[in-house]
């Protein structure tokens, strides 16, 4: 699924997470760059919002998952760049 059909699914109803979570699982499969690309392009585009929440909720649940994952610091690292950009 590309990000923005992504993005605009969660904006329709942001409780609907799981085409997020299975996009995010198949990135984390490939390697760390294709995860940071996808989450770079997912997380740039966001602003406040019920989406931006959903996403970063997804983020953090997925990283407590993979800290010790070489994907750990990626996941990481888009969290906490999506909370400040939505403080």
């Amino acid at each position: 699924m590309e990000v923005s059909e992504l993005l605009s699914a969660l904006e329709n109803d942001p409780t609907a997470v799981s085409d997020l979570e299975g996009a995010i699982k198949d990135a984390m499969a490939l390697d760390t760059e294709d995860l940071e690309s996808f989450l770079g392009e997912l997380v740039s585009g966001l602003d406040k919002g019920p989406a931006a929440d959903a996403i970063l909720k997804v983020l953090d649940q997925t990283f407590r998952r993979n800290r010790v994952s070489e994907s750990g610091p990626v996941l990481a690292w888009h969290a906490g760049l999506l909370a400040w950009k939505t403080l």
